[in-house]
């Protein structure tokens, strides 16, 4: 299925409530209210990466736990 094809799909069912999807140039896809024109924003992601020392104590802990840890 296309891009163009899946967002035209998206957009179908979207607009039973008032939104529909689009691209900008940053190559993001994002949704906007019919309504209001709202758009939605990207926002930063609330949560740091993990320093060394957090990787290595949640390395410890897993391992404490007998609990799998990421590959």
């Amino acid at each position: 299925m296309s891009r163009q094809n899946a967002m035209r799909q998206l957009n179908e069912v979207l607009a039973r409530e008032g939104f529909e999807t689009f691209h900008e140039d940053d190559r993001h896809c994002y949704v906007r209210h019919l309504g209001t024109n709202t758009v939605t924003v990207l926002q930063a992601n609330p949560h740091p990466p993990l320093t060394a020392a957090e990787v290595k104590r949640r390395h410890e802990l897993a391992t404490y736990l007998d609990i799998p840890g990421p590959a």
